[in-house]
């Protein structure tokens, strides 16, 4: 299927019709892989459950060693002419004695992030300590939203609040329920809008996180994303609006809004966390169905 994401006029972004897109990425470069790994043993070698400790010269000869941890806690050392790092960001770099999100981007030090704990940059520092030239390391992208558990709003990992869901029709709201933004504008531009709102005090209040909104989806809407919409149900999101004629107990700020709407809403909030680093995506997301 094709949906329009931000800063597009039309759509023109493919997508799995019944899945995720990223999952289906890695499910299918995985079976790559493993195929690869059975079929060309002499040529590819496949370590799972493995970590790279470091990288060393091999001297005059020009080839590198690699050592590796392996899944049984056994030390490999891999030799090669070439070395290719694909290691992955530092998202969750924000505490470590040498962090790199506090060296490059400290102003977005308390941003949370989706990546795995696993994102703390130890490929690029081995690259480092072995001479490479880090380059573009400031480029971190915020990406406009994601969603939060209202049940543990100060968890530093998050959910991504999918671009889908404003390409679909999503509404991003103030604490007034207005709308600030156009949704489909570049992530910049929207995160700008946000973080401008946010300044004024358009966010929502404690105890949600700062830089806190709301996106709001109608029925139909909610069914084109509705793969998206299954999915943070069941991470245990709780509806806020229903029908024009529900009461909405839960969120009363929006209730002028909603009622005067005659379209079934699905009300989340949404922070504007998202940080991509060439490689590495932080996201600051708030769920509240």
């Amino acid at each position: 299927m094709r949906s329009q994401l931000g800063g597009h006029s039309a759509q023109r972004t493919l997508r799995p019709s019944n899945a995720f897109v990223g999952a289906e990425l890695t499910y299918a470069a995985g079976q790559v892989l493993t195929k690869m790994a059975a079929e060309r043993p002499w040529q590819f070698r496949l370590l799972l459950k493995s970590k790279l400790t470091g990288i060393e010269s091999a001297g005059s000869s020009g080839s590198w060693l690699a050592k590796v941890q392996g899944a049984n806690s056994s030390e490999l050392v891999i030799a090669g002419r070439a070395c290719v790092i694909a290691s992955g960001g530092f998202g969750h770099d924000s505490k470590e004695v040498e962090s790199m999100l506090l060296k490059h981007r400290p102003d977005l030090a308390d941003f949370p992030t989706t990546l795995g704990p696993q994102t703390t940059g130890d490929g690029l520092k081995i690259a480092r300590d072995i001479g490479a030239k880090l380059v573009d390391m400031d480029r971190v992208q915020v990406h406009p939203t994601g969603f939060v558990d209202v049940s543990k709003p100060g968890e530093h990992t998050k959910t991504l609040a999918a671009e889908l869901l404003r390409g679909v029709g999503g509404l991003l709201l103030d604490n007034q329920g207005k709308r600030f933004t156009d949704e489909l504008g570049t992530r910049q531009a929207v995160v700008d809008a946000e973080l401008n709102s946010a300044t004024q005090g358009g966010a929502l209040a404690a105890p949600m996180p700062p830089r806190t909104f709301s996106i709001v989806l109608n029925g139909k809407a909610a069914a084109k994303a509705d793969r998206h919409v299954t999915l943070y149900s069941k991470k245990g999101s709780r509806w806020l609006a229903c029908c024009c004629w529900c009461c909405l107990q839960e969120a009363q700020w929006v209730t002028n809004c909603a009622m005067k709407c005659c379209w079934c809403c699905w009300l989340v909030v949404v922070g504007v966390v998202c940080i991509k680093c060439c490689w590495c995506c932080l996201h600051e997301a708030r769920s509240q169905f």
